[in-house]
């Protein structure tokens, strides 16, 4: 599963989301990149930790099992 994969299925699990905005907030999520509404959803909420580069999301970047379980976990922090 991929960041965008994951952004894609907690943002709408929790009904989040956001019209796309003009521009994206990343520089390697292009404005007509399908998950963008959700990426940029989930990243409002700082559920994502950065990919190692500031202004970057990576959203091809395949999530460890240990990055799945923190942004579970941040996600759950957030509504309980």
């Amino acid at each position: 599963m991929t960041r965008r994969d994951l952004s894609v299925f907690i943002a709408r699990a929790l009904g989040l989301f956001t019209p796309t905005p003009p521009l994206s907030s990343f520089v390697d999520v292009s404005s007509s990149d399908y998950g963008l509404p959700f990426i940029q959803a989930v990243a409002s909420k700082n559920f994502f930790s950065s990919c190692g580069n500031v202004g970057f999301f990576c959203p091809d970047k395949t999530i460890s099992r240990a990055e799945g379980a923190d942004i579970l976990l941040k996600v759950y922090n957030y509504y309980k």
